[in-house]
């Protein structure tokens, strides 16, 4: 049996979240943020008519300004090698630390059917959370 497909909106993406037991909290701009112990990943609807879904995560550690060539070939061997998660590197913070981000980004004007949402959601989490692991993993983050 075919789902229909939906407007995406920040209640549906909130019920999502509710049944994949995902605490989170929603601020006032309508974003929906999930922490862990190691990373924050944020969910939005951005764009011309809120029509991009964006899961966008960041781990709570930043990489040493010394590690930036190390961190460049650690992220570029993520986004070579894996899918789903674009990884980047931001500029860096007041203090010379680097910040990490990776992110998914799915049109959503067409709308969407509840099960894709929660493929989408589930895999972008678990992504993020791998990401982050790995990012430690490869000695580019450092316990805080």
């Amino acid at each position: 049996m075919t789902e229909s497909s939906a407007r995406v909106t920040s209640s549906r993406l909130v019920e999502i979240l509710n049944k994949l037991e995902v605490q989170h909290v929603s601020d006032d701009a309508g974003n929906l943020l999930a922490v862990w112990k190691r990373h924050v990943v944020q969910i939005s609807l951005e764009g011309p008519d809120e029509s991009i879904l964006v899961v966008r995560m960041r781990p709570n550690a930043t990489a040493r300004l010394a590690l930036r060539e190390a961190t460049q070939v650690v992220v570029n061997e993520w986004n070579h090698t894996r899918r789903f998660l674009k990884a980047y590197i931001a500029d860096p913070t007041p203090n010379g630390r680097l910040p990490l981000y990776g992110e998914m980004q799915l049109p959503v004007s067409a709308g969407v059917n509840d099960a894709f949402l929660l493929e989408f959601l589930d895999a972008g989490l678990a992504v993020a959370t791998t990401y982050t692991e790995w990012l430690f993993t490869e000695g580019v983050l450092e316990e805080m």
